[in-house]
């Protein structure tokens, strides 16, 4: 009786470590990160940006995708607003970006990040950076804004 304890007690133990060891492992492949708004001032060359779109929000509030690549093929994808509303807003968002290849049309890249939720003060530019990836030659994003409850969703590929 007393090694068929030991013998139950070592099988749960090895089944409770396999249980937490998975757990974790798991829910970072399903929940992308959560990243904040940085103050977005000037760009440079590496910039390239779609166009300005209104957000149905509030008048003044203002958003566009941009994609920041270097010279080694590395890229980010940027979610930036500006809200000159005259008014405080609440602001979330996301990106989601997509590598298209000559090889394979329609690949996912893991960049896609869960903008955190926080007040925007009338007359601050910002953006929610992805994470910097290696890219191919073709890249989209697909980026969704939600202030105040209204969600607006906006698409940009890079030209190059």
């Amino acid at each position: 009786m007393n090694s068929l304890t030991k013998a139950l007690s070592v099988v749960s133990i090895a089944m409770g470590s396999l249980l937490l060891s998975s757990g974790p492992a798991l829910a970072s492949i399903s929940t992308p990160d959560i990243v904040a708004w940085h103050e977005v001032g000037e760009t440079n060359a590496n910039w390239k940006c779609g166009t300005v779109t209104d957000h149905p929000a509030a008048d003044g509030i203002r958003f566009r995708a941009c994609i920041i690549r270097n010279e080694m093929d590395m890229a980010q994808a940027v979610l930036v607003l500006v809200n000159n509303s005259g008014r405080k807003v609440q602001i979330h968002g996301e990106t989601n970006t997509t590598i298209r290849t000559s090889w394979n049309p329609s690949r996912k890249n893991l960049a896609d990040v869960d903008c955190a939720s926080s007040p925007l003060n009338t007359g601050f530019q910002v953006g929610c950076f992805s994470r910097t990836k290696r890219v191919e030659p073709s890249l989209s994003v697909k980026m969704r804004l939600n202030i105040n409850g209204h969600v607006k969703t906006i698409e940009y590929s890079r030209p190059d």
